[in-house]
């Protein structure tokens, strides 16, 4: 069973231009944030996410390595904001 989050986040990922991931991406880093790893986030969580859940995150993760391997915060930390 996938989670409504999860569903709304690959729902908006697949709708949004490069341009406008751009630019959010732009601004979240502006923001200076510094967050836990994929890693410790789900570690961490009281629900363990679904295997789907998993998949999704992964490759989330797996596409923003690729496209911002120069701008990650550093030892692999990503940070998201709402």
């Amino acid at each position: 069973m996938k989670s409504r989050v999860s569903e709304q986040l690959k729902e908006l990922l697949q709708n949004m231009t490069q341009e406008q991931f751009d630019k959010d991406w732009a601004a979240i880093e502006a923001l200076g944030f510094e967050g836990p790893t994929v890693e410790s986030f789900i570690e961490h969580s009281l629900i363990a996410p679904t295997v789907a859940e998993i998949n999704i995150i992964t490759g989330i993760v797996s596409k923003l390595s690729e496209t911002y391997t120069a701008k990650s915060t550093g030892e692999g930390n990503f940070a998201f904001a709402a």
